[in-house]
């Protein structure tokens, strides 16, 4: 299923709530708790693939790194952009909006020490192809950071999250998640 910037658009502020939702702190939480382990000390430069309005690109730019985010909605960036001056990190950010089908024209190989690729890979039509292309521009010895959605645990998702024991049941199976914002299957 194809995605447009005009559906993250539309949905920004469903997405803007998103992180300040329970389990999706936890999922932050551990995220940068796990990033904090793998990256070396700054100065880095590091790429934010499809970082939406900026949740992990202003926690490594706390820490004195430099990150490139990259997202191709209009929207997304516009908020990231307003963050990013209120938190005094516009100086340590680049804005690129781009479709992430573009990295290698807009990127020389091997330009980054990370690149974090969180929560978007369910967006992109070929997976593969898409880390491949990801992988082409991390440094020698860089870290790549991938989170993605299991579309085979929709049925814990309905269990867990939402409560819905009649859901999860009828989920056992399943192989795509449908986005609940987008009402369309995600991989």
């Amino acid at each position: 299923m194809t995605f447009t910037p005009e559906d993250f658009d539309a949905h920004f502020d469903k997405w803007k709530d998103w992180p300040t939702t329970p389990w999706n702190k936890l999922l932050y939480s551990t995220s940068h708790i796990n990033l904090k382990r793998h990256l070396d000390d700054p100065p880095l430069e590091i790429l934010d693939v499809g970082g939406g309005n900026g949740e992990d690109t202003f926690f490594l730019t706390a820490l004195g790194y430099t990150v490139t985010l990259l997202d191709f909605s209009a929207e997304m960036l516009t908020d990231a952009r307003h963050r990013a001056a209120d938190l005094g990190f516009a100086n340590q950010v680049t804005f690129i909006q781009a479709d992430v089908a573009e990295l290698s024209s807009l990127f020389s190989p091997a330009t980054f020490d990370a690149i974090l690729c969180h929560n978007m890979i369910k967006f992109v039509e070929d997976g593969y192809a898409f880390l491949s292309n990801l992988y082409a521009l991390i440094k020698l010895g860089g870290l790549l950071s991938v989170t993605a959605v299991n579309p085979h645990s929709e049925a814990y998702r309905q269990a867990t999250f939402l409560n819905d024991l009649k859901g999860a049941r009828e989920a056992i199976g399943q192989d795509q998640h449908l986005h609940p914002w987008f009402g369309k299957f995600a991989r």
